[in-house]
């Protein structure tokens, strides 16, 4: 597992699609508060899918389980898994 602050910058690339309705002009907004703009990331199999990652994400006690009063909470170092 790895997990860190992530720092913002203001240059965007928008890369090219097959698929005209693939290619999106999005506009990143960093938190007020550097300590809330944080990132989790957890190796997977090489063979995990999208489905794995969420099938992760929703496991309770997961790295990555998404739990809105620990997202709402500032970045943690210490934080284990």
């Amino acid at each position: 597992h790895i997990q860190g602050l992530v720092e913002h910058t203001s240059k965007q690339n928008v890369l090219g699609a097959s698929d005209p309705s693939y290619v999106y002009d999005t506009t990143s907004i960093p938190h007020k508060q550097a300590d809330r703009s944080f990132f989790k990331a957890v190796r997977m199999a090489d063979t995990a899918s999208c489905n794995d990652v969420i099938a992760e994400r929703k496991r309770a006690g997961s790295w990555i389980e998404f739990d809105i009063t620990k997202e709402l909470a500032h970045y943690d170092a210490a934080a284990k898994p």
